[in-house]
């Protein structure tokens, strides 16, 4: 597994140039609506997010809450770490985000129990991502590869013991797949 987490951040360090451009035209609604939601607490909390690449989107979250950000990727403000390992102990955050990483990762489900280890009870899973049950188009899955994504991701890998679905909303008219999902973790 290394290995792969070494190609990813090979690649995503090669292409920041290009990536960040893109993240912030595609990605940029599910940010705002994580910022909404921080936003709309009104106790000072623990935030972590799951695959923070450059930290830039750090400053559209609430100054009052406390945020942990890490990532594969070396950044200023961000903490190396893989989300499938993380080195906190259990309980610690009252919100987790993981925006569009759970279909990069390697494994999927054991980033989702990293979350929930990690996360305090009753605390929340603000999950960003595209689902697909049915394989997209070839040329796109042929593309997706290439990105270090997978095209087929079942919504299916949210439904774990542990969490209740809260509210799930779509983030970008022209895909509606993708969707920002607000989860309660039930531990």
């Amino acid at each position: 597994m290394e290995t792969l987490a070494t190609e990813i951040n090979t690649f995503y360090s090669r292409n920041r140039w290009v990536y960040s451009p893109f993240s912030f035209l595609f990605f940029n609604q599910s940010r705002r609506l994580c910022a909404n939601y921080l936003s709309s607490v009104n106790e000072n909390l623990n935030v972590l997010e799951i695959g923070a690449f450059d930290n830039s989107y750090k400053k559209m979250y609430s100054k009052r809450h406390h945020y942990t950000a890490i990532d594969l990727l070396c950044s200023e403000g961000v903490i190396q770490m893989n989300g499938e390992e993380m080195s906190f102990a259990d309980n610690t955050f009252d919100v987790v985000i993981m925006n569009h990483v759970l279909s990069v990762t390697n494994n999927p489900k054991k980033m989702l129990q990293e979350a929930i280890r990690v996360s305090k009870s009753n605390g929340v899973l603000l999950v960003t991502n595209h689902f697909s049950d049915s394989r997209i188009k070839k040329w796109f899955t042929f593309f997706t590869k290439q990105l270090y994504f997978k095209s087929f991701f079942p919504f299916k890998v949210l439904h774990l013991p542990k969490l209740r679905i809260e509210q799930i909303q779509s983030t970008f008219k022209l895909f509606p797949i993708w969707k920002f999902i607000v989860i309660k973790n039930i531990k």
